[in-house]
């Protein structure tokens, strides 16, 4: 829907060009019959002529600006719609990187997630081995013990 700002008193001059013209219309006085030949004929004064002819130039005045504001208006939409197909790609591209994206942070998760896993493993492991060593530094500890008291009781 287009939007026009108009003069206050262009209407008002509008509507008083299409009353004279209709009064010139349906005034039976103004109006003379002429030969069937040659049409039908009216008589109006100077003045209501100078009055159609301001009001037709004025119209055609404001036709112009129309045309003009029309054509800068489809100028703008087609500019518009240069912008939008533009954003259109940028937001296809975009989420095809997005989905990339989503795919690589899956794939981390699950290398970070079984990384976790093998170094509880092998921590695990590590405390196996070290529960190990102290129980043979313990068991050798003891036998060195028992070993000292055996050869002190001898």
């Amino acid at each position: 829907m287009w939007m026009v700002k108009k003069s206050p008193d262009f209407g008002k001059r509008l509507c008083a060009g299409v009353l004279v013209f209709l009064w010139l219309l349906l005034s039976g006085s103004l109006c003379t019959f002429a030969s069937a030949a040659e049409g039908t004929m009216y008589e109006i004064s100077e003045e209501e002529l100078t009055l159609l002819e301001e009001n037709l130039s004025e119209l055609s005045t404001v036709n112009e600006g129309q045309r003009e504001k029309l054509t800068s208006l489809q100028e703008k939409l087609k500019a518009s719609e240069t912008r939008l197909e533009a954003s259109e790609r940028n937001s296809r591209i975009l989420s095809v990187k997005l989905d990339w994206l989503s795919k690589e942070l899956t794939e981390q998760t699950g290398s970070l997630e079984n990384a976790n896993r093998l170094l509880k493993e092998y921590e695990q492991e590590e405390q196996r081995k070290r529960r190990r060593i102290e129980r043979q530094r313990n068991t050798a500890y003891a036998l060195a013990a028992i070993a000292v008291i055996f050869c002190a009781v001898k």
